[in-house]
């Protein structure tokens, strides 16, 4: 008895010491995960090709020829990459059998060859990616597909069956360290293809509004794909998931209510926001919940709230003093952009969830949107900076093509190549001037036989010129005229390098040969006419106008905002001398007079030429007194229409029916002066005052206008010489009466 008595009291000791310990451990659990959150300093990032633009898979056939794509993926230049892993994921076809290669390769080097036997199958993989720092911004990956069916020498390799796809879903992931980010270009530079632009509230202030917009613009012309977001209230939902909270933070009532009782995994379901508290728990989670962000628009409405948020969040560690001080600590440094507030005119790179941000004061918009959006955005190398004035230089009668985006250098040929550049209208507008021509400088070497390269240009697809180039390593000039009609908001100028193989089935040894796009290569400008269609108003905006929007869209920025960017990214609204004009609540069924180049958002615009009317879900196209369209019960649609008021003119949005949204992807618009617009882009795009495109045929006519109307200048040559001759005719004939007429003179004696 003594034994078990004694048993007994060791167990009754132990359990009251395991029950004294236990409240500590779980007490020191949300402590930890602070404390474990303040010393990781990497960052996420992944990007996949669907994010690039490619949106389909891409198909690589192989024969005698080898497909080959490349493929940049962007990375932040100069910094170290921790854990990067690409995962390719592919499949492929071999219907046409032989031997089948595929080579992967990173930066110009192979890492990966494998060879394949089977009719199909999977062709995915996940390697390792070097973390060296690249200047170069980009981790350049390099698909090779062969496919040979005989050994027989000359024989037809060509192997259309033979398919390698690539998916969109292909992906590079990495970590940088944060604490390597001590500038804002360098933020400006990582961040991800969908960056979060977050305000502080559904209803924002003029000023607030204004830098926004314009800084998503800059985003959108940078080729992001902005996000908008608003901090949260009490009462509103948001999107959430079990996994994103962590295990050791769900003891506190917050971060409990966003997990869910009895919830698990990563299955996303919507939550009620219930108090202050449950706020500050969404922005503690930083990039793993819902409030992560990239930009803020940090007026004071914005700290005041993050702050209140986060002071309820701590309210709920109050008994606990070890999780009190992990907290204040953390926060301290995570949330910077709560700390001094921005001066005014102030771009500064602070914190927020642990991540690093570019804070903009509510009236730096302007000039913040055309610092990060032109080629003055390396000065902005350090934390804070207070940009007084940030102007886009002038255009010239020529600009490089450097300055707009394309870097000169030498591409090796071995069967195709391409060098491209994308710019924007207002780059190279001004004063009435437009591009009239591509010229290029080029110089190549001969290939194995001696032969130059085909140099092919595209401007938006639309192949504008092409030459077979001297392989003499001379430079020589390409130019190729620009119709103004392809002129679009945002152009893409392609260069493709063609060499052509000497023997087609002789199985050629395939050695790539250099071709150079020089230094001097460059638009030049002239003056055109700017014409009354998409076209012609965006090049009028270059110089600078008006964007009005109703007062109602600054109650409701987060829906408001995407509206606003894409609109103005699709009509050509230039960063710089545009004015943010808001149209007062009290006066928004009222006539509207812009007094500048417009874009007008749901809003009418007195005395206009407007070509549509889009009233209650009734959509009404007319030329003049023609009524061309009238269909009603529409829902789910917008229209984009040029008109002109005031003297100038705009294009005005309206939406048709209700639940109407702005298409995600970039829109792109052309020649035409009404335009239909619906969730997956532009749905219809017509010149109403040539439906047909009969004047269109006209004015793209190459033929010169002597050649185009030979018959009618010889038939009015001809008419001309008859009239000559039949003048002659009769003047000989009068000339001839009057002689036989006039009396004969007697000589004087």
């Amino acid at each position: 008895m003594s034994i078990f008595h004694s048993t007994r009291q060791r167990f009754a000791a132990f359990a009251v010491c395991v029950a004294a310990v236990l409240p500590g451990l779980a007490a020191a659990a949300p402590a930890d995960v602070f404390r474990q959150w303040a010393a990781d300093p990497s960052l996420e990032r992944q990007i996949t090709l669907a994010e690039l633009g490619f949106q389909t898979p891409i198909a690589l056939q192989g024969g005698e020829n080898e497909s080959r794509r490349e493929f940049f993926l962007p990375v932040p230049a100069g910094l170290q990459l921790q854990g990067a892993t690409l995962q390719l994921d592919a499949d492929y076809l071999r219907g046409d059998g032989g031997r089948s290669v595929f080579v992967l390769s990173l930066d110009g080097y192979p890492v990966s060859s494998r060879r394949f036997t089977d009719d199909k199958g999977d062709a995915s993989l996940t390697i390792g990616v070097d973390g060296a720092p690249r200047d170069s911004g980009f981790v350049r990956v390099g698909a090779v597909w062969n496919s040979t069916i005989s050994d027989v020498v000359c024989a037809d390799q060509r192997a259309p069956g033979n398919v390698l796809r690539i998916l969109p879903t292909t992906r590079l992931r990495y970590r940088i360290d944060r604490n390597r980010l001590t500038s804002l270009a360098s933020v400006w530079s990582t961040l991800p293809p969908r960056p979060v632009l977050l305000v502080a509230g559904r209803n924002l202030s003029q000023p607030a509004y204004d830098a926004a917009w314009r800084v998503g613009l800059a985003l959108e012309r940078a080729g992001k794909r902005v996000q908008v977001r608003s901090l949260p209230a009490v009462g509103d939902t948001v999107d959430v998931s079990a996994d994103m909270v962590p295990a050791d933070l769900r003891s506190l009532p917050a971060f409990a209510a966003i997990a869910g009782d009895g919830v698990s995994g990563a299955t996303v379901r919507s939550h009620r926001i219930g108090s202050q508290a449950e706020v500050g728990a969404l922005l503690a989670l930083g990039a793993r919940g819902p409030l992560r962000a990239d930009i803020v628009v940090a007026d004071p409405a914005l700290g005041t709230a993050i702050g209140g948020a986060l002071d309820a969040l701590g309210t709920q560690m109050a008994s606990d003093a070890a999780a009190t001080a992990s907290y204040t600590q953390w926060r301290t440094g995570a949330f910077g952009v709560t700390g001094q507030p921005l001066a005014a005119g102030e771009v500064s790179l602070r914190s927020m969830g642990g991540a690093p941000v570019v804070a903009i004061a509510s009236d730096a918009g302007p000039q913040a949107a055309l610092l990060f959006d032109s080629l003055w955005r390396p000065v902005a190398g350090g934390g804070s900076i207070a940009p007084a004035t940030v102007a886009r230089p002038r255009p010239d009668d020529r600009i490089l093509l450097s300055q707009l985006g394309g870097k000169p250098g030498s591409i090796d040929v071995g069967n195709r190549s391409d060098w491209t550049a994308t710019f924007s209208i207002e780059d190279v507008v001004a004063d009435g001037r437009a591009p009239k021509a591509l010229v290029f400088d080029l110089s190549a070497t001969p290939d194995s036989s001696g032969a130059g390269p085909v140099a092919s240009v595209y401007l938006n697809d639309y192949l504008l010129s092409a030459k077979t180039l001297t392989p003499d390593g001379k430079p020589e000039r390409l130019r190729a005229e620009v119709p103004q009609h392809m002129l679009a908001p945002r152009n893409v100028v392609r260069v493709t390098f063609l060499r052509q193989l000497t023997k087609p089935r002789c199985h050629d040894q395939q050695t790539a040969y250099p071709v150079s796009v020089l230094p001097a290569s460059h638009v030049e400008l002239g003056k055109v006419d700017t014409g009354n269609d998409f076209s012609g108003v965006a090049r009028r905006l270059a110089d600078g106008g008006e964007v009005l929007v109703p007062a109602s869209w600054l109650s409701d920025a987060t829906r408001s905002l995407p509206r606003a960017i894409r609109l103005a990214d699709a009509a050509g609204v230039t960063l710089s001398n545009t004015k943010l004009v808001v149209v007062p609540s009290d006066a928004a069924a009222k006539p509207v007079s812009p007094g500048n180049t417009f874009l007008a958002l749901d809003l009418p615009v007195s005395d206009a030429t407007a070509r549509v009317d889009a009233a209650q879900g009734r959509l009404v196209l007319a030329n003049g007194k023609t009524t061309m369209l009238d269909v009603a019960r529409l829902s789910s649609v917008s229209v984009l229409d040029v008109a002109k008021a005031g003297g100038h003119h705009g294009v005005v949005w309206r939406p048709v029916g209700s639940d109407v949204q702005v298409p995600v992807k970039p829109i792109q618009l052309g020649r035409g002066d009404v335009a239909v617009l619906d969730a997956n882009g532009v749905a219809l795009e017509i010149d109403s005052r040539d439906p047909r495109g009969a004047q269109l045929a006209d004015d793209a006519n190459p033929e010169s206008p002597l050649a185009r109307y030979a018959g009618w200048w010889i038939a009015l040559i001809v008419v001309l010489l008859l009239i000559l001759l039949a003048a002659r005719i009769a003047q000989v004939r009068r000339q001839r009466r009057a002689r036989l007429g006039r009396p004969t003179e007697t000589p004087l004696s």
